[in-house]
């Protein structure tokens, strides 16, 4: 059985420090240190993304002070405006980045965005007016400088001598090579009840009162393991690790489901492997295969229609074989899987849609034919923040250009 709301939802996605400053009191202070001791760049609302070569070196460390009170003061913008009904938080718990995907602890919202009672107030907006959400689940690793780590790494992580991506001898198993990440060990008892399996775990306690979550969007899903390896370790896939995978899923489901039965799981998965679905583990997908690789950046380097073009195929493809591929990809997955993965034209690790070659900075056509598509594809549309008003990236618009700030000046919107 999947979620009942997922379904018949419109999502968007929200980086929280682009989105809305809310309150500054709440605003990173230039000394708050990060554990190695690096400084934090704090930056103006509206300026210009940069990555740690243009400044200091350091990626990632680019604070603006979205929080949880400026989503609170947008919710008539997105209810009344937009028309969503429902939300995808990216990280938001305790972490020394800006992305928040190396998280220090899952206990403790980030006190920049308000920490636990700025969460729970959000919660119970969302509640009244009838709007869902659901958190980043980043349960597969967390930073290997952070608090978990630091008290817990005998307990809930892989230890040993584990090399990184750059041959350095470290102690801790290191997600696809990043010394940063260390990897958490679901072989152990501890690691499971204090993520999903005990009453007070991490992915029980934020879909209950105070917070009233309605699920999770799981990251790098496909990379959970009993042992020390990810999915694709030097590039094959491994039938253990993918049996290993699976069954932390489904107890991760199993265990979820008993205190919120109509949660929405949603998985990260970018290809088309199905063991996760048929009501085992996931509710469904970030449509990546079957809808932004194949429609959106389809190139010479995705080659989906021979590397032609289809969304802007200029004849090149008929729709018949557009169609021809579409009902093959789905053959592959469950209808309910289908109606349960989400459809983006633009997300935090791929470009501002007007970034495309095929598009460019004014053409207006093209993102309303894809936005046309999105809204009408079968699954799930998920609304990148800015996507709405034709945000366009620096650069090339990839991470971490694909992640400014909300322009909330109206007369700038394209």
């Amino acid at each position: 059985k999947t979620s009942n709301w997922s379904k018949e939802s419109i999502i968007y996605q929200i980086m929280v420090d682009r989105f809305r400053d809310g309150d500054r009191g709440n605003n990173k202070d230039s000394k708050d240190f990060s554990n190695s001791g690096e400084k934090p760049e704090i930056s103006t609302w509206g300026s210009p993304i940069t990555n740690g070569n243009e400044t200091d070196k350091i990626w990632n460390n680019q604070f603006f002070g979205g929080d949880l009170t400026g989503v609170r003061e947008a919710l008539p913008y997105l209810t009344d405006t937009l028309g969503v009904n429902a939300l995808y938080f990216m990280p938001i718990f305790q972490s020394d980045s800006d992305h928040k995907y190396d998280n220090d602890t899952y206990e403790y919202v980030d006190n920049n965005f308000g920490g636990n009672k700025g969460l729970a107030e959000l919660g119970k907006a969302l509640e009244d007016k009838k709007i869902n959400y659901i958190l980043d689940g980043v349960f597969n690793h967390t930073s290997a400088t952070g608090s978990l780590y630091k008290a817990n790494k005998d307990k809930f992580y892989f230890q040993g001598d584990f090399k990184d991506g750059a041959g350095k001898s470290i102690p801790h198993y290191p997600w696809h090579g990043f010394s940063n990440f260390a990897k958490l060990d679901y072989s152990k008892e501890a690691t499971k009840n204090y993520i999903y399996k005990a009453e007070n775990s991490v992915a029980k306690t934020f879909l209950k009162t105070p917070y009233f979550a309605d699920g999770w969007r799981l990251d790098a899903a496909e990379d959970l393991n009993s042992e020390p390896r990810d999915f694709k370790e030097n590039g094959k896939e491994d039938d253990r690790q993918k049996a290993n995978n699976l069954k932390i899923w489904k107890d991760f489901h199993d265990s979820v489901r008993k205190v919120a039965p109509d949660s929405f799981i949603l998985g990260e998965f970018w290809g088309d492997n199905s063991q996760w679905y048929y009501g085992n583990a996931w509710d469904g997908k970030m449509n990546y295969g079957g809808f932004y690789l194949p429609f959106i950046e389809n190139s010479q380097n995705h080659k989906y229609f021979d590397g032609k073009q289809s969304l802007d195929n200029k004849g090149e493809y008929s729709v018949a074989d557009i169609a021809k591929y579409t009902r093959d990809y789905l053959k592959k997955f469950p209808y309910s899987t289908a109606l349960n993965s989400t459809n983006s034209i633009s997300t935090h690790d791929k470009m501002r849609f007007l970034n495309q070659e095929y598009s460019g900075k004014d053409n207006t056509a093209m993102m309303t034919l894809a936005q046309t598509l999105q809204l009408t594809y079968i699954g799930i549309p998920m609304i990148y923040y800015g996507d709405e008003i034709g945000a366009f990236g620096d650069k090339g618009g990839n991470d971490p250009y694909n992640r400014q700030t909300f322009n909330w000046n109206d007369d700038e919107w394209n």
